[in-house]
């Protein structure tokens, strides 16, 4: 008997016994960072690509006859929007990277797979990201920042400022936990098999660029965010 016989025989005397194939983990890709992982290209943009034969042909994966394709393999969370992966999951009326990416995995891979994103502009990794690792800032700088603050806002407390750092790395796993404990919200026909934790996208960079302070400590603090990703989210290996 030959090995696709016996394969399908096999197939087939689990479903007469009522036992169905076991179905594929969903595969998770988180994307964070800021205002340019948010997305700002304009739909209207896109809308211009998909005519114009000078790039017609690299876009026209992403719509058929003018229409947006909706994909029914990815599917996506962007903080309060979610359903599957098309055109404009960024900013309002614009994309980000999640479109190329998520069709990429998408065709890539044989089971469902979800996109977390998770992004905000104007965010710093050494202030608002800050991960846990790189440790609490020095006293000097939290009272230059205390002292900047309240000149525009003279209510503002020292224990504001302190609150401050590690904010939106806590708000990002904040919204990872809550997606990944919530599968079957966010993934049409989740039957309950698990998820595997495939890789973080990280696109920020720009509000630390500015401040010579932020920028001398990047690599320490980006070292640190990947330890602590990994840590966090309890895959040690997480491709990153």
């Amino acid at each position: 008997m030959s090995v696709r016989v016996s394969i399908f025989l096999a197939i087939f005397c689990m479903f007469r016994a009522g036992v169905a194939p076991a179905v594929e983990p969903v595969k998770v890709f988180v994307l964070a960072g800021q205002s340019n992982m948010e997305g700002k290209a304009k739909v209207s943009l896109l809308e211009h690509q998909i005519l114009d034969p000078r790039t017609r042909e690299r876009f026209a994966h992403l719509h058929q006859n003018g229409q947006w394709i909706e994909r029914d393999d990815v599917f996506i969370r962007f903080h309060d929007r979610s359903g599957p992966l098309t055109v404009g999951y960024g900013s309002p009326d614009r994309v980000g990277p999640e479109l190329d990416f998520g069709f990429t995995v998408g065709d890539r891979e044989e089971t469902s797979v979800l996109l977390i994103k998770t992004a905000w502009g104007g965010k710093s990794l050494y202030r608002d990201f800050r991960p846990p690792s790189a440790g609490k800032p020095s006293s000097e700088v939290v009272s230059r920042l205390l002292a900047n603050a309240q000149k525009k806002r003279p209510e503002v407390t020292r224990e504001e400022i302190e609150e401050s750092f590690g904010h939106y790395y806590r708000l990002m796993l904040e919204e990872i936990r809550d997606t990944l404990d919530n599968l079957d919200r966010y993934v049409p026909g989740y039957q309950g098999q698990g998820f595997e934790l495939c890789g973080f996208a990280w696109f920020q960079g720009w509000n630390d660029m500015v401040n010579p302070d932020f920028t001398a400590a990047y690599t320490d603090n980006m070292a640190a965010l990947i330890r602590d990703i990994r840590t966090d989210l309890k895959s040690p290996n997480l491709p990153i």
